[in-house]
């Protein structure tokens, strides 16, 4: 593959986009943040298009799935979903949101080692998803690793500059 300018990728990453190719416009974009970190429209575009759900790493059937646990864990039935989570990550073991159900219904449970796994599992699979650094973060700071946590809230905030639960859990962890 041929080098190209970041200014050039952008605009290649919105075409895709507008073409409705999300799945290559997401690559760009994260290519885009691999050579420049501090890219905020490669940033800003590839967070709006994770958070719209214009792509997802599994088929949709799995996000019907991934709602029933949902409403689970909003119910408060964490065992529940710690079930149904494993249940999911073995057919669907790169789908970052189960990952990340699974370490909040683990962290709910105050089973923070296996919190902190299933969200560095959620990392590894998708290390844009800020929320993946915020909840590791806070799972560290719930076991006295405040240092690894501020640097995890600070990874968050850093894909995500207006994330304001993330600026909370920094500045208590701070405290």
């Amino acid at each position: 593959m041929r080098k190209i300018p970041i200014a050039d990728a952008l605009i290649k990453a919105r075409a895709f986009e507008k073409s409705g190719n999300k799945e290559q416009a997401i690559k760009l974009y994260k290519l885009v943040l691999e050579k420049s970190p501090s890219n905020n429209t490669a940033r800003t575009q590839l967070l709006s298009l994770q958070k719209a759900n214009l792509w997802t790493p599994e088929p949709s059937s799995s996000e019907a799935e991934l709602g029933l646990l949902v409403n689970l864990f909003n119910q408060g039935k964490y065992s529940d979903v710690v079930t149904g989570s494993i249940e999911m990550t073995k057919s669907h073991p790169k789908n970052f949101k189960v990952w990340n159900l699974l370490g909040s219904a683990y962290n709910s449970l105050n089973d923070n080692e296996r919190a902190s796994t299933a969200f560095r599992e959620v990392i590894e699979l998708d290390p844009y998803y800020s929320d993946g650094y915020n909840n590791l973060g806070v799972t560290l700071k719930n076991q006295g690793r405040h240092r690894e946590a501020i640097t995890n809230f600070k990874k968050a905030l850093k894909l995500n500059k207006s994330y304001v639960e993330a600026y909370y859990n920094l500045g208590n962890t701070f405290s």
